[in-house]
């Protein structure tokens, strides 16, 4: 991966001039923690920023992250919004020291809808890689979306949209990872599919 960093929206958040040196240490703080530093960005980028149901916009990271085992999985689910929300590039991400595993992730996982303007050609893409960190995140993200805490506010005729256009995605994907991992995902289904 050729690399070319440009300052962007990364020094929007960690001005490299503040008295405090936010940005040195939150490069040490990845270099011997990567879960840390990628919490402290998360809680630098989404303070004060809500979803549509009034949760703050970290806590669907964060729950998102604890469907998930591994680290690299749980690193994935905590940054899955965060170039797709326009508040860091995948440059910032690799100037920062997160792995090339994570970040290929990412870059399937960012719905980029110029590319794919249809919802379900999108997760194709995603099934289609067998990126297995990439499928297993977007499984975790789709569950916590579909959850209760998630949609329990939205007015009726939003939760049916999104049920419909989600709960036959979800199917997919729990084929293909039963197909990817050779076993039987009886998961609890904590959506509302």
């Amino acid at each position: 991966m050729e690399y070319n960093f440009n300052w962007g929206n990364l020094y929007e958040f960690y001005p490299k001039n503040s008295k405090n040196h936010d940005f040195d240490r939150l490069q040490e703080v990845i270099k011997k923690d990567l879960y840390t530093g990628v919490l402290s960005i998360i809680g630098r980028v989404y303070r004060e920023r809500y979803d549509k149901s009034g949760n703050p916009e970290s806590w669907h990271l964060i729950y998102t992250s604890e469907y998930l085992q591994t680290e690299a999985e749980k690193i994935t689910a905590l940054l899955h919004d965060i170039v797709e929300d326009d508040y860091l590039t995948f440059d910032d991400l690799y100037f920062l020291g997160i792995p090339e595993e994570i970040i290929d992730a990412l870059i399937l996982l960012r719905h980029d809808k110029s590319v794919f303007p249809e919802y379900e050609d999108y997760i194709t893409n995603i099934l289609e890689s067998n990126n297995l960190l990439a499928i297993r995140v977007k499984y975790a993200d789709m569950r916590n979306n579909l959850s209760q805490e998630r949609v329990g506010k939205l007015e009726e005729q939003i939760r049916v949209r999104l049920k419909q256009k989600w709960c036959p995605q979800i199917i997919r994907i729990e084929n293909k990872l039963n197909e990817l991992e050779n076993n039987d995902l009886q998961r609890k289904r904590r959506y509302i599919c």
